[in-house]
């Protein structure tokens, strides 16, 4: 409200309001002798619906706190609680964008009873929820469902490969090499061993190689 004048016709409308939405009378007026609230037709206005108009003591401006004080908890308020005197309940809010099976509207015995859906909002006209089915592709109400919102949906991003792409054609494709230990080979001498000349005879019998490598030869 920008203009004084316009709260006699303010608090008209707000007494017919509330009284037809919540059944309450208003009983009393508390002001702190404003001008706009001591005009002739406002006074007669209360007196005529039997409302009790109560002002603060003049020379007493440490009153009109009471006033604005309550017009501040009022400020603090929700509109939910100050129309209804109570909380709101905040049971019916959901996370948006949560996943919910939904209970199927027309059911089939060889299909499932719910499908996965992602909630997306409340409707205005009913009461109910707001549900994307990705599978159908379309949006509907239900109001039974049961939602996962612990379970959000991830930010993976699918991106496609497309084979006109020009760096495809620049890439190569590079296959692991895989290390493996060389093992060294060894090489056997090929000179003849020979026992030194000191040994004389003993060395000369420990070359000669008379042990039998066949059967025929040992018999």
């Amino acid at each position: 409200m920008r203009y004084k004048f316009k709260a006699f016709g303010r608090f008209k409308e707000y007494r017919l309001e509330v009284e037809n939405q919540t059944g309450c009378k208003i009983k009393a007026l508390r002001s702190d002798r404003g001008g706009e609230y001591l005009s002739g037709e406002f006074i007669d206005y209360l007196k005529e619906n039997e409302i009790l108009s109560q002002w603060t003591p003049p020379g007493m401006p440490q009153l009109n706190g009471v006033a604005e004080r309550r017009n501040r908890t009022l400020l603090d308020m929700t509109p939910y609680e100050i129309w209804h005197g109570k909380p709101a309940s905040y049971k019916y809010l959901r996370v948006w964008g949560s996943p919910a099976y939904v209970k199927r509207l027309v059911e089939n015995k060889l299909d499932s009873r719910s499908s996965l859906c992602r909630f997306i909002g409340y409707p205005k006209e009913t009461g109910g929820y707001y549900f994307y089915d990705p599978s159908e592709q379309k949006i509907f109400i239900s109001r039974n469902a049961v939602f996962l919102e612990k379970d959000f949906p991830s930010d993976e991003v699918l991106v496609k490969e497309s084979s006109e792409d020009p760096r495809h054609d620049s890439m190569t494709s590079f296959e692991p090499s895989v290390l493996t230990d060389s093992v060294p080979v060894l090489h056997r001498s090929t000179r003849e061993s020979r026992a030194p000349e000191r040994y004389g005879f003993v060395g000369l019998t420990s070359q000669l190689d008379n042990d039998p490598k066949t059967y025929g030869e040992a018999i």
